[in-house]
């Protein structure tokens, strides 16, 4: 798996779902989807990922440092529980759809991946 440490005060914190390399942009999910958008689009869906990046790595990656790939249904229930409670439904569901769609691009590459 991935990881990140980070050193505060004489403890490391990893991040088991930061990427350990840097992805090609062609095959980062994150990349990719944003790509797909239009350029009006694109700043706002980039700092709802960036958000979401965030909050499940205690700020430790943004939306091009998160292996997207690594998130599990705990992760995407946990966070929807929490955007639900901390932003309005609208900028939560938009945060949200932004999350499904990164989380469609990374199982397309998964899937390209294991048929090579």
């Amino acid at each position: 798996m991935s990881k990140v440490t980070q050193t505060e005060s004489s403890s490391v914190v990893t991040c088991p779902l930061a990427l350990v390399a840097p992805l090609p942009l062609t095959e980062h999910p994150a990349a990719v989807y944003l790509s797909a958008l239009g350029l009006g689009s694109r700043p706002a869906m980039r700092q709802a990922l960036d958000t979401i990046a965030r909050l499940l790595t205690n700020n430790l990656c943004d939306a091009m440092t998160l292996d997207w790939a690594a998130l599990r249904y705990k992760h995407t229930a946990a966070l929807r529980s929490v955007l639900m409670e901390k932003y309005a439904p609208a900028t939560a569901n938009k945060m949200l759809s932004a999350l499904r769609r990164v989380l469609k691009e990374a199982l397309r590459f998964i899937g390209h991946k294991l048929r090579l």
